[in-house]
């Protein structure tokens, strides 16, 4: 029963470890486009 609850909550933290991870990688993504775009709009 233990290693059930245990492995449950490995699997949330993994969750969340991704979702954290993925709206990171989209911020950084994003603010790299809008940079890209500010450079062609600017010139």
């Amino acid at each position: 029963m233990r290693t059930l609850q245990a492995s449950r909550a490995l699997d949330l933290i993994e969750v969340v470890y991704g979702v954290i991870v993925r709206s990171m990688v989209a911020k950084i993504s994003f603010e790299f486009v809008k940079r890209i775009l500010g450079l062609y709009i600017t010139r």
